[in-house]
């Protein structure tokens, strides 16, 4: 176990970064409150691999957020002002990575993320987190993936957050599912980042209760509660089925509309009611049974 100066060189040192977990809801960036080590079994400075490593139940906690491990370790390089010394305290270690291993829960007053392991690429302020049981729990959803999560904290000026392999958000009843999911985030009236919209690509499906969507890809605006689908597109609500290329689901009215494409003609299949009368889902339209996409309609589609 490291003396106590150590220790607290460690979290000076740690303290120099980003925190990696304010990536799906860790530590928060530059917040200025002290970052407080656990560890049972002690924290190690390795300077010939330059690096630091909480081991035993290693908790990493900044005001009411934390990162729990079995193995916290910060990896650093020498700042080009470092003394010859190599201490941080003088000069400042330059932390470039930050690895969680080993039951892997991150934990901030609106959300938790599950995972074996985690790692913050400091330079790039991209945290990936993977294995088994993969998870985000919010406040309103739950975001699952087999082969990751991810959070990019400045893609091309936006924070984005990526689900891979088997990806999925649960919300209010309704889940989006595909073998890819990219959430858009945008400060609210708050100034907190939340998700605006929900890109989706591969094996889409849409679905609540009352209603079934597929398609190749498609777009989810999170405050309009709407969804656009596009490629071999497939609505569903009971034993009446609509086909075609392009769709506009909105799940606040259950209202689905199947629009066509340049070319192209949609298909319907509607199985009659026991009362009598196809189980048509409601079309807004010209009062005669057909549907015409506005021009803004047309133009809009799956991004």
């Amino acid at each position: 176990m490291l003396p106590i100066p150590t220790a607290i060189l460690l979290v000076t040192v740690l303290l120099t970064a980003p925190a990696w977990a304010q990536s799906l809801g860790g530590l928060a960036t530059g917040s200025g409150a002290p970052l407080e080590i656990f560890a049972d079994q002690g924290i190690e400075w390795l300077r010939s691999e330059q690096k630091y490593v909480a081991r035993g139940n290693a908790l990493a906690r900044q005001g009411d957020t934390q990162v729990a491990a079995d193995v916290l370790t910060a990896f650093y390089r020498d700042s080009e002002d470092q003394p010859e010394t190599g201490s941080p305290t003088q000069g400042g270690g330059d932390i470039y990575r930050i690895l969680a291993e080993g039951n892997v829960v991150i934990t901030s007053p609106n959300q938790t993320a599950y995972a074996d392991r985690g790692v913050y690429f400091v330079d790039d302020q991209i945290a990936v987190l993977q294995g088994n049981d993969l998870r985000l729990e919010t406040e309103n959803e739950v975001v699952t993936a087999r082969d990751s999560l991810e959070y990019w904290e400045n893609f091309q000026g936006t924070p984005i957050a990526v689900a891979r392999g088997d990806a999925s958000v649960l919300t209010d009843g309704r889940q989006i599912e595909a073998d890819e999911l990219v959430a858009t985030l945008r400060p609210n009236e708050e100034g907190r980042n939340e998700i605006a919209q929900i890109d989706a690509f591969g094996d889409v499906e849409i679905s609540s209760p009352e209603e079934y969507a597929r398609g190749d890809q498609g777009v989810y605006y999170v405050k309009e509660e709407r969804a656009i689908l596009a490629g071999s597109v497939r609505i569903t609500q009971g034993e009446t089925q609509l086909n075609g290329q392009r769709a506009e689901v909105d799940l606040a009215t259950g209202v689905s509309r199947l629009l066509p494409t340049a070319g192209g003609r949609v298909e319907g299949i509607l199985m009659p009611r026991e009362n009598g009368g196809p189980s048509l889902p409601p079309q807004p339209g010209n009062g005669d049974g057909t549907s015409e996409a506005s021009p803004s309609e047309r133009e809009d589609g799956a991004q």
